[in-house]
């Protein structure tokens, strides 16, 4: 008798597990494409070479078939990696000639870190408890 009680009490906790996955990797997508495109259009709104657009996006486009497959190791190091790109970020919004992009990418940085951190955490979780049942 014990097991089935134990049974039912975990499936709603693997429902709700399974739900703050869903959210969290939505929302990690949605900011790490809001992240290329205000790096982007920082890029093309400077005085900056489009060539350097490449060194800019291909840190970041290496995570991407990691976030499209829910993988933990690979989220955690994106969370390194945004750390990289919100100090260069903080100091291109504080100086004077800073376009929308810029304080696009800040808030879709921070977000990406946060968020992603959350869904590696809750996505290793959830592959436990899969693993255990």
């Amino acid at each position: 008798m014990p097991d089935s009680n134990s049974d039912s009490s975990t499936q709603p906790q693997l429902s709700a597990l399974q739900q703050k996955v869903k959210l969290a990797r939505r929302v990690t997508l949605i900011s790490f494409a809001l992240l290329l495109i205000g790096l982007t259009g920082s890029v093309f709104s400077g005085d900056t070479s489009p060539r350097l657009l490449i060194l800019v996006l291909l840190p970041l486009l290496i995570f991407l078939p990691g976030i499209l497959k829910s993988q933990p190791r690979s989220l955690i190091l994106l969370c390194f990696v945004s750390l990289l790109y919100f100090c260069v970020i903080t100091l291109n919004v504080f100086k004077s000639d800073r376009s929308i992009y810029d304080i696009l990418a800040l808030v879709s940085v921070v977000v990406l870190f946060i968020v992603s951190m959350f869904f590696s955490r809750w996505q290793k979780k959830l592959n436990y408890q899969e693993d255990k049942s």
